[in-house]
């Protein structure tokens, strides 16, 4: 892959938050280009601006362009396409590959952040360790006479003492009930093929 060649466009496309006046005229010198140049870079349409190089100086083309505000896409380089204009591929229809691994940088993508600003620390100082931190008034430990208790014997003792008394329900009438001599299901069925 160290071999692959590139082909380098600009289409005017310039990094969010930047001003295009400002970024034109960093460009026009970074080409050292007159106006007519600057208006065709600046079209909207895919212009190609270097032909054929690797990908180290595709990277560098493209932190220079960045660094002055601007968008660079980088595409493999086709020999055969030399002479086809971008404008006139994208009316062809002709699809857009992808560029091959670690050719480009999303930096170009990244949404601008601004950076957070830190409270002041000069008033905070550290304690040597060891230091107690909390400084209040520890609770007075209760005092519990257990000189009542006794412990008894291991596998000794009973729980039932403990255990809590309900009285016995009375049992309902059942004199009323009979039990059946044959299945219910069973007789359903001889009764129904009779």
């Amino acid at each position: 892959m160290a071999d692959a060649l590139f082909d380098l466009y600009f289409a005017g496309k310039i990094l969010a938050g930047e001003n295009v006046d400002v970024v034109r005229q960093r460009v026009g010198k970074i080409f050292r280009a007159d106006e007519r140049t600057l208006q065709l870079l600046f079209s909207g349409t895919p212009v190609r601006i270097k032909s054929g190089v690797d990908q180290e100086a595709a990277i560098r083309y493209r932190v220079v362009l960045r660094d002055a505000g601007a968008l660079l896409e980088i595409k493999p380089h086709r020999q055969a396409d030399i002479t086809t204009t971008p404008a006139k591929a994208a009316a062809a229809g002709e699809n857009l590959t992808l560029l091959p691994p670690n050719t480009g940088s999303l930096i170009d993508c990244a949404v601008p952040v601004a950076p957070y600003p830190l409270p002041d620390f000069s008033n905070i100082t550290l304690d040597p360790p060891g230091v107690i931190i909390d400084e209040s008034v520890p609770p007075a430990s209760l005092r519990i006479k257990t000189t009542a208790f006794t412990l008894a014997p291991p596998n000794t003792g009973s729980l039932q003492e403990w255990q809590a008394r309900k009285a016995a329900e009375p049992l309902p009438d059942i004199s009323h009930m009979q039990l059946a001599t044959e299945d219910p299901v069973e007789a359903a069925i001889s009764d129904s093929d009779n």
